[in-house]
């Protein structure tokens, strides 16, 4: 009975590390696509100041 339980806790640890992992690399992959964007658009970048258009 405690074989069985400490496998189960075992197989949910490593699927909450691969899970965890994961996120990680989505999070880095569209963090690098968003400043690639952000670096080929001079209209809107958070790096140059942008020039407030007068109404």
């Amino acid at each position: 009975m405690k074989k069985r339980i400490l496998k189960f806790n075992l197989a949910i640890l490593l699927l909450s590390i691969l899970f965890g992992m994961f996120i990680f690399q989505v999070e880095q992959y569209s963090r690098d696509k968003v400043t690639d964007f952000f670096r080929y658009t001079d209209s809107y970048s958070p790096v140059k100041k942008t020039k407030k258009l007068k109404k």
